[in-house]
């Protein structure tokens, strides 16, 4: 990771000598952005060098400030450069769970009050905006867009 630097956010293709190849696609899934905590984390502690906790947990913050503003939802694909969301889908399937998922194991792990508390917001803004019954549905950002159940 050169110089520890990840722009808005963490790219889906680093050259770990180089960094991110020139031309390479600056959209990432919001799991893939989001789930790093864990092994960085890990990989700090390990080698003894905070940077790559840091960066995961900016990762995180980054994704967390681009929440939708009337929910609180996050999307399922974001450009990383721009910061803007290029997929406004948000559920618990692929694309966004393991963001969840990381929050708690990241929580259970290190013990940080605002992974678990990322965690709890999320979850119950998936009850309050997703849960019909059984089934979890998927939504459409912005908030004009979405349903809400009865």
């Amino acid at each position: 990771m050169p110089d520890g630097d990840i722009s808005n956010g963490p790219h889906k293709e680093v050259n770990l000598r180089s960094g991110v190849p020139k031309g390479s696609r600056t959209d990432t899934c919001t799991a893939g952005a989001g789930s790093l905590l864990v092994e960085f984390g890990v990989l700090s502690r390990l080698i003894g060098d905070p940077i790559y906790e840091l960066s995961a947990r900016r990762a995180n913050g980054v994704l967390w400030k681009l929440r939708n503003a009337d929910t609180g939802l996050l999307g399922n694909v974001v450009d990383v450069d721009t910061g803007k969301w290029v997929g406004e889908l948000s559920g618990v399937g692929a694309g966004l769970d393991s963001f969840y998922e990381y929050l708690l194991k990241a929580y259970i792990l290190f013990g940080h009050p605002e992974d678990y508390y990322m965690f709890n917001e999320t979850y119950s803004l998936i009850k309050h905006y997703m849960r019909r019954g059984y089934v979890l549905e998927s939504q459409v950002l912005p908030h004009d867009k979405l349903t809400r159940p009865p």
